[in-house]
């Protein structure tokens, strides 16, 4: 399993955290920068995958509804992909 411990401080918009991961993680060329996609990326080419967001407080609070999608699809993920696992810390 390949770990990822990846800060979300200073992550106050979609556009930045979709960013954000596309600089950290290995995803395809294609990738269209959101949930939909970022759903489809986790469950079938997160092989391997451990990710470990911290400092999610104040983007939570300022993504608000946002948030809880982003962290609704990779709870998801993780239920469809064995390989994948994610979890969150305030």
């Amino acid at each position: 399993m390949k770990h990822y411990t990846i800060s979300l401080s200073e992550i106050y918009r979609a556009d930045e955290l979709h960013r954000l991961l596309v600089d950290t993680l290995t995803f395809p060329e294609y990738y269209g920068g959101n949930l939909d996609a970022l759903y489809d990326v986790l469950k079938s080419q997160s092989i391997g995958w451990s990710l470990h967001f911290t400092d999610c407080a104040e983007s939570r609070a300022l993504m608000g509804k946002y948030f809880t999608r982003f962290q609704k699809v990779c709870l998801e993920a993780q239920d469809e992909n064995p390989n994948f696992e994610a979890e969150f810390e305030e």
